[in-house]
Order: structure tokens, then sequence, then C-alpha cells
């Protein structure tokens, strides 16, 4: 191996003369790559890595070159070291090989709640409603208004109106239609064009078919797809709709209307050109048509000449001509004008010219806009003008064409901007745009081009052209306005409000003098600011209603603030400033003089070195605000005077914003809120008054009409922009406040607003609750394929995270998926490809299997999955939700649902072994094909009407308001109303006032207090204050008195349940909703309410039953479900109805929700006399008194005490007494005793007829064995006491479970040995289940040598061994209750049963029967449900 390759060094070797040093040739490192250099004698050997050959392992293994593939999906390999090699990934995969897919949802890049989509190397976002972007990022600004057409969504960019169209439809405001065989000859060979969404199709002549008719069907039933027809393709007639062109005229001839043509040939250079003719006809018509709309078309015959003639009054012509040029790729059009001389002799006369057209121009199209006639004119070689007499009325045009070949169309539609709804021309040929204008004391006759993209002068010079995807608009300078910035804005004194400000140029000099006029209401703002130099300036501001001058002349800053005279008080007031400035002295005065009076001055040192060629005065709100703590100033400026000369304040300015004309000072600050209009009024508080807009209330209009809920039926308000309001109608109802029963046979839904989608209800099979199964079917129809919304959802209760579980149908831009989670992850499954439209609609079947789950569209379409899960069971709230959820914004859904809308279409035949029968409920829900708005349903003109499936809502036009735009003024306007409660919206556009509690009369300005209160059933209802209720047991008693069939009579509801008392026909309907399981259970009376007569009703539940009783009739009905245990919680109890119906759950009554009609009196709750007064009741509106007294029917011991305010019962309290069973006059037959707190019964006492006197059995032996059959809904109570001198033992309920307690001398079983102390037990034994559910259980106490037991329902509660010894003598033995004389048992117990207690036994297989002789106290026999 030669060192010549690789060297090594020697230099620390000792080599010696002998050579009897070995040299160690390795030294030097010359093997590469990690190489194992191996020392030899004169020489080395690498020995390489794996990978490496080579002498010096320098040769690398190519691993890529090899023929095995080792990067997959197009990722480039580099080469590594040895057998290393690496993948450098194309995008969208990762992994040493570029094998596994990357997931670019993995980030969670949508924000919003917006839901993504993984695609290759991509993502998508469905975002939620009122979000876009690629992420989602950017919220959606809609208009406050929606000035869109034709279902549009009007949004707002870079502060500009813009409307989305529908598809088919197009338009600044989207007003206009496409016509699909406007675009050229579409059908062959005769056929008629039919214009359809986005598409069109033929109908054919006889003996042909095809798409475009391009087949003849021969005499053998074949076909020839190349055939054409032989005849001359028959003229195609169709009209062009036009308008008057100027209202102002006032001679019939006054028109514009297109002569006969005849088609001739000429010869030029370019060779010979064929023209055809163009006629027009003349039926009138107001419409207003043409369109904004370029388009370029290649045509095969040669020239298209097109003749116009005009009547109108004038008397001879001279002609100034410009040619016009049409440049199809910039769209750009340069104009034609004709100049007309009038004279004051009139005569009509007729102009007519024709104009020629170059084969690879055509006309785009021609129409008419109010007051000026629209036609495109494109490059002519020759104009030829010819003059005739004609007499022509009419402005309606009809094209024929006959082109020779097939025109093909470049580019559709453009985007410019008209004013005005056009219709466009239906013939093969489509002309482009320009306006002609005529009036007939007019001198000229001008053609101006209708553009589609900005240009220098479009906006006049005096503004900033944007292109938008509407088409260009202009920004106008502060001083111009209209749509191309053409009207100078004039004012006189200037307004200044939040933003606004002007600027003036001042020519610098060492004396500046600013004198104006201003008038203003604020505390706090900036006037004036001057700026000169670098930190030279002056600065007037006000602070706390007083002037404050600041200045400073570039050394320091001076306030002036002495003066100490109110300036906010609205009067005029003459201000004058001045400053001085002395350079060469370096010293500076300011003077500020208010009213021709000097009211400050100072003086400082000044340090300026040059001066700006210009100081700038801003006047308002500069935009260069020194302090940022300066408010804007409010006020109006006049009379301005720059350094002695007259400036006009607003013309004279170079800049500025947002300056009006100053009409009122109180309006400045834009008090009026939500589109509301501001006007000054010096006779009410503020000084102004708030003319609201539709769908706004209050002194400001900053309080909704939802606030004072005005839809009937339950209802709920939404806040929509336009109408200002929308009623949710519940499933049934419609109409603009839901006043009108509608029968539904195929419902409609539609979202409603932002976060608001209507939806449909329908029980949950049992059989799908809680069960391995599930099937649901559905049909649907949609014009939407691009919308994502729900369609099916059935979940658990409460909100859902990543393991709750649900099963969920979704609409996702034409796919469909299911998405179900059995608890342990979500899985999701698609449609493979996208549906399309479809006549009959589309069939839906999803199903589950345990895990596994999957779907159908139109018995095709499958896709199946499994779900990770535990086990194959569901457990599921009892609601199918159809077409959308109650939840605002969807939010107690899982979040990882595509829920951009609640569906759009209908969906109907809702079946499978999921639905448990027809819809239970529902909001916003109309009949398919059914229009809600009406030629008169917003009093058109006045109004516009916006539709919904269940109901509609009235934009009005400026001067129009109400509900249905019939009102002159807002009626909730406080000049309008005098209403002293809640001024609530109406159907007729009047205002009704709510009236509190205390108040009644039209405009709630008289004091009332009834007792026996009246509930009008508008709105009424009384809140009282919260009381404590079990889910075991309620009782609700009152007598009421009803005037209508239907309504809401008692709501209470607690965070574990609602229960219910309605009117239904007549009927009394009970009703508990358990929040735990969803599922609703009811009972109706067996009697029907006679109107306008007192009835005595009972309702509630005991244990599993539910029960009403109505005048003696008693009816009682086992409940579905019910949880257990359930704590003690505060209800929240009404009466009659709620402020706001919408906000109770749909489950409280059957049907729609509906306020009482009718009187209430004498309520109890749990036995307890719940007096209608002040100091039970919480709040109430709408209520009179029933009979017109003062205390009404009450029974009022004390009497009636009239107070200010209204009327009280005086009451006593009514001392107790007890009734012990031996002193009681009236026989009670007792075969069940039932305990009421107070009660007790005693097996250790017997009675004496003396006296009541009582004593104790000689000799009563504590039993071994005591067993009681009970029924209880009280949480606490005492069951049995055994009580000896020395011991104790004691049963009873704590918290709802049972409790053991006692305090024995235990022995053994073997000796007689008895312990020195006794044992002391006290416990509770949860474990036998929660005992106060109203059910009947048995309890069996055995108290023996060997052992303690307690069972209870046949289950060992409790065992102690060893038992008791010695059984003693003298023992009190009570059931129930026990005397004050045991003050240990009230200690364990504090309460006594309340209850029933049957089979009371003290000897095995031996009950006591005849309670008459046993010692007893308060005690009855057992009634669980009112007496019959």
């Amino acid at each position: 191996m030669s060192s010549s390759i690789f060297p090594f060094s020697r230099s620390n070797e000792e080599t010696r003369d002998n050579c009897e040093t070995n040299v160690n040739e390795c030294e030097s490192n010359p093997c590469l790559n990690n190489g194992t250099c191996i020392d030899l004698t004169n020489g080395y050997m690498c020995s390489c890595v794996p990978g490496f050959s080579g002498e010096y392992c320098e040769l690398d293994v190519a691993m890529c070159n090899s023929t095995e593939v080792r990067c997959y999906n197009g990722a480039e390999c580099i080469e590594g070291p040895g057998y290393k090699f690496y993948c450098k990934c194309s995008s969208g995969w990762a992994g040493a090989k570029c094998d596994e897919q990357i997931d670019e949802c993995q980030s969670n890049p949508c924000q919003n709640g917006g839901v993504c989509i993984d695609v290759h190397d991509d993502y998508m976002c469905a975002c939620t409603y009122g979000y876009t972007g690629k992420s989602c990022e950017v919220q959606i600004e809609f208009c406050d208004e929606n000035s869109c057409s034709n279902d549009a969504l009007c949004v707002v960019e870079d502060g500009i109106r813009v409307c989305y169209c529908v598809p088919d439809y197009h338009g600044e405001r989207c007003e206009l239609q496409y016509d699909e065989c406007l675009l050229g000859p579409r059908c062959m060979n005769g056929g008629t064009c039919i214009d359809g969404i986005d598409n069109f199709t033929c109908s054919c002549p006889p003996r042909l078919t095809g798409t475009l008719c391009e087949c003849l069907i021969l005499d053998n039933n074949t076909k020839d797809c190349d055939y054409v027809s032989p005849t001359p393709t028959p003229e195609v007639t169709q009209s062009i709709l036009t308008s008057i062109i100027k209202e102002e005229f006032t001679t019939e001839n006054n028109n514009i209307s297109f002569g006969t043509l005849v088609t001739k040939s000429w010869t030029a250079t370019t060779g010979e050109y064929q023209t055809s003719s163009v006629f027009i006809t003349n039926p009138t018509t107001d419409a207003v048509t043409g369109t904004d709309l370029y388009s370029s078309t290649n045509v095969d015959r040669e020239t298209t000449t097109v003749g116009l003639t005009t009547n109108y009054v004038t008397e001879s012509f001279d002609r100034e001509e410009t040619k016009p040029t049409l440049e199809i790729d910039d769209s750009k059009i340069e104009t034609t004008s004709v100049a007309v001389d009038s004279c004051q002799e009139t005569t009509t006369r007729n102009m007519s010219f024709e104009m020629t057209f170059p084969t690879e121009m055509t006309p785009a199209y021609i129409s008419t806009s109010r007051g000026s006639t629209v036609i495109a004119l494109p490059t002519t070689e020759t104009t030829a003008w010819t003059e005739e007499q004609t007499s022509l009325k009419d402005l309606t045009a009809e094209t024929t064409s006959t082109p020779k070949t097939d025109v093909t169309t470049e580019k559709m539609f453009t985007d410019t901007p008209t004013e005005h709804a056009t219709t466009e021309l239906p013939t093969p040929i489509v002309f482009s745009t320009s306006t002609e204008s005529m009036e007939t004391t007019s001198e000229s006759v001008s053609q101006t081009t209708a553009l589609s993209e900005c240009s220098d002068s479009v906006c006049n010079d005096r503004g900033t052209c944007v292109n938008t995807p509407h088409g260009f608009r202009c920004h106008c300078n502060f001083k111009n306005s209209g749509k191309f910035c053409e009207d100078t804005i004039s004012i006189v004194s200037a307004a200044f409000g939040g933003s606004s400000y002007v600027a003036h140029k001042i020519r610098n000099s060492t004396s500046f003098r600013i004198a104006f006029s201003a008038r203003t209401l604020i505390k706090d703002g900036q006037v004036m600011s001057v700026d000169i130099a670098n930190g030279v300036y002056m600065q007037l501001y006000i602070n706390s209603g007083l002037l404050k001058f600041k200045f400073s002349c570039g050394y320091q800053t001076m306030l002036l603030s002495e003066l100490k005279t109110y300036v906010n008080n609205g009067f005029p007031m003459k201000i004058e400033t001045r400053l001085d400035l002395y350079l060469k002295e370096q010293h500076c005065n300011a003077t500020l003089r208010l009213n021709d009076t000097v009211a400050m001055s100072g003086g400082q040192v000044a340090n300026i070195s040059t001066l700006h060629q210009n100081a700038t005065l801003h006047l308002g709100n500069s935009p260069e605000i020194r302090d940022s703590e300066t408010k804007p100033f409010m006020g109006c400026i006049k009379d301005l005077m720059v350094n002695g000369e007259s400036r006009d304040v607003f013309s004279a300015a170079y800049d500025g914003a947002d300056v009006k004309e100053c009409v009122s000072l109180s309006c400045l600050s834009s008090p009026c809120l939500n589109g509301g209009s501001c006007k000054e009024e010096s006779s009410v508080e503020g000084g102004y008054t708030c003319s609201c807009a539709n769908g706004w209330l209050g002194d400001q209009c900053d309080i909704s009409v939802c606030e004072n809920n005005p839809c009937q039926a339950g209802g709920s308000c939404v806040r929509h922009p336009g109408s200002g309001f929308l009623c949710l109608c519940p499933y049934g109802k419609h109409g603009i406040f839901c006043e009108y029963n509608v029968a539904i046979t195929r419902p409609s839904l539609a979202p409603i607003s932002s976060g608001v989608s209507s939806y449909l209800v329908y029980p949950l099979s049992p059989a799908a609750m809680n069960s391995d199964r599930f099937d649901l079917r559905l049909r649907f129809q949609t014009p939407d394929m691009d919308q994502i919304a729900l369609l099916a959802f059935v979940g658990q209760n409460g909100k859902h995270d990543s393991k709750s579980q649900h099963l969920a149908l979704t609409f996702v831009k034409g796919y469909i998926m299911l998405s179900w989670n059995m608890g342990n992850g979500a899985r999701r499954v698609f449609t493979s490809r996208a549906l399309t439209p479809r006549r009959g609609g589309h069939a839906v079947r999803a199903w589950r299997r345990g895990r596994a789950a999957g779907l159908s569209v139109d018995a095709r379409l499958n896709a199946t999955g499994n779900a990770p899960a535990s086990h194959d069971k569901m457990t599921l709230l009892p609601y199918l939700y159809i077409g959308g959820h109650p939840s605002e914004g969807f939010r107690d859904l899982p979040h990882d649902l595509p829920l951009h809308n609640g569906w759009r279409g209908c969906i109907w035949d809702v079946g499978g072994q999921a639905a448990g029968g027809g819809v239970a409920g529902g909001r916003g829900v109309g009949q398919c094909g059914v229009a809600q708005c009406t030629a008169k349903s917003c009093n058109s003109p006045r109004g516009v009407c916006i539709h919904s499936p269940a109901t509609y809502g009235c934009i009005c036009n400026e001067g129009s308001y109400g509900a249905t735009c019939s009102s002159a003024r807002n009626p909730c306007d406080r000049l309008v109303t005098k209403c002293r409660g809640r001024c609530v919206v109406t159907a007729d556009d009047r205002a009704h006032c709510d009236c509190p509690y205390g108040k009644a009369g039209v405009n709630c300005d008289q004091d009332l207090y009834p007792t026996d209160v009246l509930f009008t059933g508008v709105r009424s209802y009384v809140k009282l204050y919260p009381r404590a209720l079990t889910s075991v047991s309620v009782s609700l008693e009152v007598e009421i008195k009803p005037n209508r069939e239907r309504g809401l009579v008692v709501f209470a509801n607690t965070p574990h349940f609602f229960t219910a008392l309605s009117l239904q026909g007549g009927l009394l309907e009970y009703r508990w909703t358990d929040r735990v399981s969803g599922l609703t259970s009811l009972v109706r009376s067996g009697a029907v309410l006679t109107m306008s007569q007192w009835h005595s009703v009972k309702a509630g539940r005991y244990g599993s039953r539910l029960y009403v009783w109505v005048d003696g009739t008693l009816s009682t009905e086992a409940m579905l479900a019910h949880a257990y245990p359930h704590t003690m919680a505060n209800a929240t109890i009404l009466l009659g109805g709620a402020r706001d119906l919408s906000t109770l759950p749909f489950e409280t009554m059957s049907g729609p929700l509906e306020a009482f009609t009718g009187c209430i009196r004498n309520f109890h709750v749990n036995n307890v006399l719940l007096h209608l007064e002040q100091h039970n009741i919480r709040a109430a509106q709408n209520v009179l008194d029933c009979d017109g007294t003062a205390c009404g029917a009450e029974a009022c011991p004390g009497g009636c005490v009239v107070e200010r305010g209204g009327a009280r019962c005086r009451r006593h309290a009514a001392p107790r007494s007890d009734c012990v069973h031996a002193a009681c006059h009236h026989k009670i037959n007792i075969s069940i005793p039932q305990f009421d707190g107070t009660s007790l019964i005693s097996l250790s006492r017997q009675l004496t007829r003396r006296d009541n006197e009582q004593r104790l059995f000689s000799g009563y032996t504590r039993p071994d064995h005591v067993s009681l059959n009970f029924t209880t809904a009280e949480y606490d109570g005492l069951l049995l006491w055994a009580v000896t001198d020395s011991d104790y033992i004691g049963l009873g309920l704590e918290k709802g479970y049972l409790k053991l307690t006692y305090s024995l001398q235990l022995g053994t079983c073997d000796s007689a040995i008895v312990q020195n102390s006794p044992t002391f037990f006290s416990k509770s034994i949860p474990h036998v289940g929660f005992l106060a559910d109203g059910e009947w259980h048995t309890i069996i106490l055995k108290m023996r040598r060997e052992n303690i037991t307690v069972t209870v329902d046949e289950t060992q509660a409790y065992f102690v061994e060893p038992g008791i010894l010695n059984h003693e003598k003298d023992t009190e033995l009570f059931i129930g209750g026990v005397t004050e004389e045991n003050p240990m048992a009230k200690k364990m117990f504090p309460n006594n049963l309340k209850g029933c207690i049957d089979n009371i036994s003290t000897k095995e297989n031996s009950y006591i029967n005849n309670f008459t002789e046993v010692y007893s106290k308060n005690i009855k026999s057992c009634q669980l449900f009112p007496p019959t």
C-alpha cells in the first residue's frame, strides 16, 4: 500500500538505526466512513462497515439505484451512508418510506367550530354558520338589512354590501335570472329550448330526439344523429321588454322603436358581406329591461345591420359623430354621441339610422332603462343616416334572426352593476351595453357605455374606483356622493359626530388667528388642533364641560384652564384663539377669547428653528390625537375665520370625513341604535326621540322586540336582519305571530337565522332507547345540494363530548354521512358519491346492530363500518330530532359533527324501528310547497316579505313601520305609546301594553293587587317564590274557573324534573317529565270542566303513580319511568303561563303551549296554602281581579284589609289540637293507619275512657319480633322505637335510606354473661336501596339471643351476633312517632313519619287489624290519593 495516496505521519515514531521499531501505518486514520484500520507489516488493511467497500471504504453502496423500490408515492430517494437511504416525501406523505398519508386535520386547523375534512396534501374546513376562509378564520359580517333578492346572502366586504346569489341568479342584488337558452342556438332542427337552473332542455319536433334534437328517428326505429334539417331554419321570434324613456314626456310619440331593414349585400376591400334584418313590434310595458353583462360571439354570417327609429320633438339635427369601439379583451367601450340643436317650434320627426357590424363583432344586448335607452355599438366602418316620417307608440321590441350556423359563447357574464331589474334579450344574438339618454328639452343625444371595470374617469375624478365581484364601485371623496361621485355635498353649518373632522391648510406665518362659532352638549371632546411645526401646536378641547386651551412653542406645553364657564349647554358660543410667535425673541403668546371676552392667555419660551410651509388646522376629531384619553367632539361649527379671512368650514377643507349638516345637537352622538333615526325633541328628557327600526324598542332602540316576545302559542322570537324578528312557530302553527293552525302532511324546514334552525321531534320507540338495534328511514328533497346540515340526531342526555353516545345523519354537500359513538369514540361513514337533485327526493336508511352501523341511499350507495365499543347497547333520550336541534348553534351536540345549519328542504316518511309514532313537536316547520308570503303580507309596496317555512317577516320601506309595515310610526316609540309596562308589537301594527304585577289598564297606569287572580290569556302569568319539592311526592291543589278550553294552569320546574297541569279541550292533563331519562308520563281527568264555573282540582304524584282529581272524580296512571334517588330541590312555580312561553319545554303540554284564560284561587303545594298575595308572588304580568272585590272569594277569618296599592286578607294562626283516639268524637274506620308527622301508635300503652288518661301495660315485654309494611315520600321519619330504662333500639329513614340505631346490653349464646356497658350502634344502611320512593316496603326486626337481624324486602340489611340476652319488661314500643318524653328518639330521628304503615306485627304471622283499642294520636285512614 502506497503512502503517497494516504500518507501517515512518523514524526512521533522513534526510528532506530537498526530498524527495530515497527511503524503503525493506521495512525493516520486512512480508512473512511468509520472503517476499521488493521495494521500490517509495512502496510494496513481497512475493514469496512456494511454498506461501504473499496481499499479505504471510500465506496458507498448505491441503495437508490437498485431495482427495488425504496420510496413510495413519488418520493425522492436520497443516498445515505452505507446501506442507509432517506426518502424525501412528496406533499401529503410521511413516514420512513413515504407510505403514510399525512392527516392534515390532526393539527385541528379549522377554527371557530369548523369541521376538518382531510384531502390529499390539504384539508378543507366545513365552517360553522357565520365564518369563512381556508380555516374558518374569517367572520362573515352580515348586512343589517338584507337588500338582496331571491334568497341571496348579503354580507359586508370592505364596507360594501355584496350579494352572493343562489344558483341561476345574478346581478348586483341577485335580481336577474339566467336564461341558458340565450347563449346561442341550443336546440337543433327546430327544437324549442326550455330554460332550467344552470341548464336547459330541448323540446323536439316529431320524429326528432336527442339532447339537442340532433337525431332523426328513421322508419326502422334507428337514429340518424348526423341529421340536419334540409328546410330553412324557422325564424325565432321572442320579446324584449322595454320601459318608458322619460316620465315627464307629454306626447305619445316620444318612443323608440326599430324599423324594418332590408337584407342587402355590399362590397368592401375585405370581401363580400351579407346582412340580416331585425324587426321590432310595439306592445307597451313598464318593465325595465336589459342586462349589465357583456358577451362575445363567433358568428358565421358576415354582418348584422340594426335599424333604429326614434320619435321625439325636434326640428333639425346637427350631428357630431364619434365611432364606437368595442374591445372584447378588456370589455372597454368607447362612446358614440350625436349633438342635436333644439328649436322653439317643435315638430315630430323620425330619425332612423343603420349600423353595420364587422364579422368579429356582435352587439351584446339592446335594452332601455327608466329615462334612457341602452344600446351597444361595436366598431363600424360606416354609419348611414336616413329620415322618414312615422308614428309609433309602443316600446316592446321583437328580434328576428336567422343564423347560418351555431353560435358559440366565449364569455357568458361579467359583473357590471345595475340599478334596475332587467330582462335579458332572449335571442341567439347577444348585444353589448351602452346608454342613450333622450329628453325633449335637451340639445344632445348621447350614448354612454356601461363599464364593467374601473377606469380613470368612471368616478369623475372625485373618488376612487374599486373593482368588486359584482362590478365597480366608487368610494367618493368626502365632498361628493352618488354612484359615480357626481353629486357635490353642500354644508352650511358642519355637524361633527364620533369620527368627523375637516382639515384646512394655512399658510404659515408668525401669527395664527382661528375663530369660529360652535354649539355642543358633550362634556368631553377635542374641538380644534393646529399643527404649525415640530413641537409647535395649538389644541382646544372640552373637559367636564369647560374649555381647555393647550399650546406649545417647541419648548414646553402650557395648559390654560382658568375658564370656569360651562359651554356644553347647547347655546352658540364664539371662540377665538390666537398664537403669536416671536422667533428672534424666542418667545410666544397665546390667547383664548370666548364670546368676545378675553378668557385666558399665557406666554412661554419659543424654541423654533424653522416653520413648515403650511400649517394644518383640524376641526373636530383630528386623526393625530395627541392624548389617547381625548374623546371625540360632537357638535356644530360654522363661521370659520382664519387670520381675518372668512372660510367655509366644509367646502374650503382639503380633507374630511363624516361631516353632515347640523340639524340636531342631541342626535350627533347617534344615540339611536340598530338603525333607529334620531329627532331633536326638547320636550322629552335627553332632548331627542328615537324612531326605531322594525324589531327594536326602547328610548335608544336598544331593546329587541324579542325581549317582549310577541309570538303566540309558545313560538320563539329570534332576531333577524331587515324585519327585526321572526317567530319560530311550534309545530302545527304558522303566521307572522304563529296565530294560525296548519295541518302538515309533508314538513318543510329551513334555517331561521344564525345558530337557529327549524326542527321536528319524533318520539323514540322504547325498542331503540336502550337497545343494540336501531333502524331509521326517511325521505328528503332539497334545492340546495351545497348545504351542510343535520338530517337526524339521537343521543344521550346533556351536552356531548368525545365519549357521548349518539347517532347522527348529516348532509354534507350532497354526501350523506352517518356518525355514531358507542362511548369509546366516534365512527363516520360517507356515501361514495354526491347526490344530485331528484324530482321524487331521496330515501335514506340508517341502521345499527351493536357496534356495526351503516346507511343506504335510494336502496344503493351503501356504506358500513364498526365503532369502538365495550358493549352493544346505546342509552338514548326518547327524542328523535329531524332537520335540526333546539340548542342554539347546536352547542349541545357533538362538536365534530359538520352542522353549519339546520336542514333546508322537505323531510317526510320518517319511520322504521326507531320512530315511536307521529310528530311530537317541533319549531319553524311548515307545509312543503306552501309559501307564507302573499301579495298582501307586508302591505306591498310598503314592505317586502321574507319567507320562512312556518312564518314570514317584513322589511319595511322608509316611512313604514310595524310588523306588517302598515303604520306610519313605530307603535312602541315613546312619543307614540303611553305604555308604562312592556310594549309588545301586534299583527295589526298596534302596540299592546303588558302590565307588571300591581298595575292594570290599557297603559298600565292603574294600581291593582288581586287575590283571586284573573288571567287574561295574553302573556299572563304569576311566578311564585321557590318552594322545595321532591321527585317522589308532589301534591297540587287549586280552584280554577276556566274561560277557554285550553291553557297551562300550573308549571313547576326543578333540576331533576318538571311537572305541569293544563287544560286540553276541557279535560285536565297532568304531565311529569323526568330529566334523567327524558320520559314523560301523563294522566288525564275523567271529567270535562265546564267553562266559566269554579272547579276544585287536585293533581300530583305519589310513588310511581300520577293522579288528577276534579270535583270528586279521580284518575290515576302508572308512570313510564322514574329515576332514583332524587334530592329535594327548590322548584320554580308558574301559574297561568309564563312571561315567555317559548322558554318552557315542549313537553309541558300536548300541542303548542298556550296561556290559561280564567281565574285561579286557593292554591296549595303539598297541603300548604300559598295565598296569591304580594309576599308570595315574585313576578306577574297581565293579571286582573276575578270578581272585582277587594279580597275576592278567599275566606278572610280576620277580615279584609284595604291597603295602599291593594287589599289583603287578615288571617290568624289557628292553634292545633291533638286528637287522641279515646277523646275524639268522630269515629274513623281505620284499616291502614296514616301518619301526618304528628301521629304515633303505642303498642305498650292502654287507654282509659276518663280524661284521656293513658298508662303503660304493666310488665309489657320487649318483643323479639317486630315487622311492618310502610310507604312514604318523605326522606326522614321514625318507623319504630323500643325503649326501656337502660336500652333502646330504633328504625327509621334518614335522607331516604334506612337507619338503625341501638344501645343494648348484648350477651352470648353460650353463657349468661352480660357486658358491663351497653353496645352503641347508629348507622345508615344504604345498600337496601332508597326507601322514600312512595312504594310499599316490608321491614322485619328480630332481636334474639343469638343475633339481631334486620330484613328489608326479603333482603338482609343488618346482622350482628351475639344478640340480646334478656327481653326486658316495662318496654315502650312506638310505631310511626314518639312523644316529647323521649329525647333520645328525637335526637336520633327528629321527625315522625309522614306516610302509611300496614301489617304491624309483634308476633310472626299475626297482625294488628283493629286499631280501636290501640293507643294512637292523630292517625287517619291511609289515603294516598284524593278521595272520590
